[in-house]
């Protein structure tokens, strides 16, 4: 799940493979956003409040309320 991410760079538990998914974590954590660039993402996203419908793969449509 990556969590080990957010620990310091020389942590020991980022090198502990054998406790964890047999990997060593060498990525760094990812970068804090900011409230305007994440308002910036979504200012364009449209929102429909009410039914949605899924589709699935046979056709059949699923009501969630």
């Amino acid at each position: 799940m990556a969590h080990r991410r957010f620990l310091q760079v020389d942590h020991p538990w980022r090198k502990n493979k054998n406790s964890f998914d047999n990997t060593k974590e060498v990525r760094h954590e990812p970068k804090t956003l900011i409230g305007d660039y994440v308002l910036a993402q979504v200012e364009n996203l449209h929102v429909i409040f009410g039914k949605s419908t899924i589709k699935r793969k046979q056709g059949v449509e699923i009501n969630h309320n």
